[in-house]
């Protein structure tokens, strides 16, 4: 009972659960994988811009045609994200369709 006291055997218990943690943090970092990335990148070519982006107004699609105030604060707010994100990029990457028919799905 004494050896379960003793410094020595806490050495090489403390020792033993160290290499273990590490071993363990290391294999974990080793074989993380972000949720969503893709595994491969697409092969992406200069021809493939812009492109298209359909924004399908909430209002519209609930029958409230009439309102054109609410169609046009949608269209609006599609247009300003697609230029945000065409600036963020540093080329024109997408373009916003004149309508859902005219975009490929």
């Amino acid at each position: 009972m004494t050896f379960l006291k003793s410094r020595a055997f806490l050495m090489i218990l403390g020792t033993i659960l160290l290499f273990a943690v590490g071993a363990l943090l290391i294999y974990g970092i080793s074989s993380h994988t972000e949720v969503g990335m893709m595994p491969e990148t697409p092969d992406w070519h200069r021809s493939d811009f812009p492109l298209k982006v359909c924004a399908h107004p909430y209002a519209d699609s609930m029958g409230y045609a009439e309102n054109s105030a609410a169609i046009s604060d949608a269209t609006a707010a599609a247009r300003f994200a697609v230029n945000v994100t065409n600036a963020r990029l540093g080329f024109r990457a997408f373009s916003l369709g004149t309508s859902c028919e005219d975009v490929d799905i």
